[in-house]
């Protein structure tokens, strides 16, 4: 069953292969509980891939990323950055490098508002590629935390 999902994951990864060393832009839609994801194999240089979606509401956002690492292919300075607005027009929200360890890098960006964003790969793939796994989705805000009041006696003693 392994074998299958890897070879699922490779087949799926040079499906992208070839698309170039130039930035590439994914439009993901609108971004919901379920999410989106990406499996892609870039060609040897850098990389830049960049992939948009809206935020309906007000949400936390988990991202995951992860290279793959193997004989033929890797990923130097693997980072996973989101930004709120459009490419070439945007603030960095944060970011965080990833790697081949399982079960990957997973960082939750909390309390976004509604609106335009972008998740941005970068690095620079070597050997005869680099592969990557990434997804995120939008999520309920976590509530606030709530300090209880102290109990009317306490306040006396």
């Amino acid at each position: 069953m392994k074998l299958k999902l890897t070879g699922l994951a490779l087949g799926l990864a040079l499906s992208t292969y070839g698309a170039g060393a130039l930035a590439s832009t994914t439009d993901w839609g609108t971004l919901g509980p379920t999410g989106a994801a990406a499996v892609v194999l870039d060609p040897p240089g850098t990389i830049d891939d960049i992939y948009t979606f809206v935020l309906a509401a007000e949400s936390d956002v988990p991202a995951y990323a992860i290279k793959f690492l193997g004989e033929d292919t890797n990923i130097d300075n693997a980072m996973l950055s989101l930004y709120s607005g459009a490419p070439g027009s945007s603030t960095l929200v944060g970011s965080f490098m990833f790697d081949e360890v399982q079960p990957g890098t997973t960082m939750t960006f909390k309390d976004l508002v509604g609106g335009s964003y972008y998740l941005e790969v970068t690095g620079t793939a070597l050997l005869l590629g680099g592969a990557y796994d990434i997804n995120a989705s939008a999520q309920s805000p976590s509530p606030p935390l709530t300090v209880p009041e102290p109990a009317n006696m306490m306040m006396l003693l």
